[in-house]
Order: C-alpha cells, then sequence, then structure tokens
C-alpha cells in the first residue's frame, strides 16, 4: 500500500493556485497617435480609433488555469475585432469607441482564482486640438485633486 501511494505522489504535482503575474500594474499609457498598443493586464490606456490594443495577462498554476476575457461583466467570446492567444493575451483590432470598457483577465482552476482588470478608453480620431488640451487639463486636475487629498489626510 505505501509503494502505491509514494507512487502515486510522485506522479502528480501538488495544485498550485492560479496567479496573474504582472510587474508594475497600473502603468498608465497616454493617448497615442494609432500605433499599435501592447500592454499587460492592469494598466489602463487612451488611443484614438482604429489603434490595435493588445493585452496581456501572464499566468501561472497547477495544473494549467483556465483563462477567460470578460467586458463589463459578459465573456468575451473570440470573432470578429476580438481574438485570445494560446499564451492567453486579448488583441482587439481597429479598436472602435465602443470598445472602451474595463477588460478582466480572469483565472480559475481547482487550487483557486485570480482576475486583474485594465481599462481601455478609445477616443475617435476625429478628437480636436482644442477637446485634447480640456481632455488633458482635466486630467491633471484630476491628480492634483487626488494629490492634494492625500497631502491634506
Amino acid at each position: 500500500m505505501s509503494t502505491y501511494s509514494q507512487t502515486f505522489n510522485e506522479s502528480f504535482a501538488e495544485a498550485i493556485k492560479p496567479v496573474i503575474e504582472v510587474p508594475k500594474p497600473g502603468q498608465k499609457i497616454p493617448v497615442g497617435d494609432g500605433s499599435p498598443v501592447t500592454m499587460n493586464v492592469g494598466d489602463s490606456v487612451t488611443a484614438v480609433s482604429n489603434t490595435t490594443i493588445t493585452v496581456r495577462c501572464p499566468v501561472r498554476g497547477v495544473p494549467t488555469p483556465d483563462v477567460t476575457w470578460i467586458k463589463e461583466g459578459k465573456q468575451i467570446t473570440p470573432g470578429g475585432r476580438f481574438s485570445i492567444s494560446s499564451n492567453y493575451t486579448l488583441v482587439i483590432k481597429e479598436a472602435a469607441v465602443d470598445d472602451s470598457a474595463e477588460y478582466t483577465c480572469s483565472v480559475k482552476s481547482v487550487a483557486g482564482t485570480d482576475s486583474e482588470s485594465s481599462t481601455v478608453e478609445i477616443i475617435s480620431k476625429s478628437f480636436t486640438l482644442q477637446t485634447m488640451v480640456h481632455y488633458l487639463y482635466e486630467m491633471c486636475l484630476q491628480r492634483i485633486m487626488v494629490v492634494t487629498f492625500i497631502i491634506l489626510e
């Protein structure tokens, strides 16, 4: 009986909770010129329409976890402009304004779950210079208000 237990234990690795491994999550990627954007889940991006957005979700776990991409609470089904590669990377080709949303990479196995989200904001290419300046001004004001709040606490 002990020989069987030993052989069984050596044959099967212990389950390891799935984890999304993202270095420095929370990076904000600024508005670009339409060039493709690649980022890690946990980062946020504002990009112009027709930009291809790639969001990586580096995962590990034993057994290999199931990975699901979710947009605003609904599972993403690959097709059309959305694809999910074998390494769990979400690609949004030629992103449109209505693709602006929170995207969540959710991992699950018998050992547990983990998830991480990114905010993607797509703005129209017809965004005028005046609108852009106003947008950047508002972003700066928000940061000043947050910093002031932190200092005053």
